[in-house]
């Protein structure tokens, strides 16, 4: 009997029209390092009657359809799921260019994602999948970056061949995770080890309206946000003088490859809350604070990533 491998799977993706209708096309080829987009739909008990003490015959729940995506932090793939966590990018340049994405973008779009798992015979599509969170770590650490992606979506069809048609591969341009580096009010943060920004769309499935069947009927949007936290050497008070103040500044994270490849995430409006900061041992004393950002006028935005590649778009051919 074939065994299915994640060595062997494939992901691909497209955005699609409508939220109920799969993309037809030729899909692009993404990178994962892993996955739990599925299907959930569990039972529900509908006891009646004079008819024991024992359950009978449960009915199904409503279903939810999402989970997470693991994607390698990629110069080249990030722009496609920028696009899907964002909206589209103002592009500038020619041969080297400069994507810049906004939050608060209206409407978000859908996406059809096949994974396929060739050894079985089994493609799934996950139609109308939009992208909800996503979950940036800037830390000092060996080997390559990567980011986490919350999605939501309408349903799961099993197909037994790939509906992605000629796939579009691309080349992986990975970035190291210790090339990040992290900036307040434009200056370096000094003695900081560790800093997650965690971006929420607001995403929520509409299961009010009635459709005859257990899946959403769309995916509503709500109101985004940006939190995280912030560890720092407790060598100074500058991180603690920030959270008793209140005051916001600007907070950057960057991983820079060159002058023209690198993902750089702006938040123009940052506050830390206020904590203690406890002592564990004989060793060193490091601050932990959680921070939340805001909308900023002077950028018209809560989060600004900016992509520098050589990808002209992200349209898809």
């Amino acid at each position: 009997m074939a065994q299915a491998y994640g060595f062997n799977t494939t992901v691909l993706m497209r955005r699609q029209a409508a939220f109920d209708t799969p993309a037809t096309g030729n899909y692009v080829r993404l990178p994962v390092l892993r996955h739990s987009l599925g299907d959930t739909q569990g039972f529900e008990e509908q006891s009646y009657g004079p008819e024991g003490r024992e359950p009978k015959d449960p009915g199904r729940a409503l279903a939810t359809h999402g989970g997470d995506i693991e994607v390698p932090l990629c110069l080249t793939h990030m722009g496609w799921i920028l696009y899907g966590l964002l909206g589209a990018p103002v592009t500038s340049g020619s041969g080297d260019y400069t994507h810049m994405f906004k939050s608060g973008a209206v409407p978000l779009p859908f996406h059809t994602i096949e994974v396929g798992h060739p050894e079985v015979g089994r493609f799934l599509q996950h139609i109308g999948v939009m992208f909800n969170t996503a979950s940036f770590k800037a830390d000092k650490k060996g080997g390559y970056g990567s980011v986490s992606i919350g999605c939501l979506g309408q349903t799961e069809v099993k197909r037994t061949s790939s509906q992605g048609g000629t796939a579009v591969e691309e080349p992986l341009e990975r970035v190291h995770q210790w090339t990040a580096a992290i900036f307040r009010d434009s200056q370096p943060f000094a003695n900081v080890i560790e800093c997650e920004l965690n971006f929420s769309n607001g995403l929520v499935a509409n299961n009010d309206i009635i459709n005859g069947e257990p899946y959403p009927a769309s995916i509503d949007l709500g109101q985004s946000s940006l939190k995280g936290n912030l560890t720092a050497r407790f060598v100074d008070t500058e991180v603690y003088d920030l959270a008793v103040s209140g005051d916001p500044f600007a907070l950057e994270l960057a991983w820079r490859v060159s002058a023209t490849r690198a993902l750089i995430l702006k938040a123009p409006a940052v506050r830390l809350e206020k904590a203690g900061i406890p002592m564990e041992g004989p060793g060193g004393i490091r601050a932990r604070f959680s921070l939340r950002g805001e909308w900023a006028a002077s950028d018209d935005a809560m989060l600004i990533a900016t992509l520098k590649n050589g990808r002209a778009d992200y349209e898809y051919a």
